[in-house]
């Protein structure tokens, strides 16, 4: 079999046993290389759909660590204030010999 590979349309001459040759036309296949080409573009596309999904994900992730963060440093500023707060009465409390600001049971909850 002889092939002419010039265009979209290519014949093709096909030897018969009576050693004539007939021209018939067909669609020219893609080959191998066009075929890897696409699927190789498809991956990309995936891939870079993934890629683009995990950095989505791990941003959220980010931001919920980042969140959790900031409540624990606010709890921490909260137990700062009522620890000093406290410290300021008892202090108060020795400079003036006043008992009910000494009486530290009624601060604590």
């Amino acid at each position: 079999m002889i092939s002419n590979k010039s265009s979209a349309c290519s014949s093709v001459a096909v030897t018969t046993s009576n050693d004539q040759q007939i021209r018939k036309k067909k669609n020219t296949l893609k080959s191998n290389d066009n075929i890897l080409k696409n699927t190789n573009k498809k991956k990309q596309r995936i891939t870079k759909i993934l890629s683009d999904e995990t950095s989505l994900s791990k941003h959220q992730t980010s931001q919920d660590i980042q969140t959790s963060i900031n409540s624990i440093d606010i709890e921490q500023k909260q137990q700062n204030s009522s620890t000093d707060n406290l410290i300021i009465l008892l202090t108060q409390g020795l400079q003036s010999n006043d008992s009910n600001l000494l009486d530290v049971s009624k601060f604590i909850q």
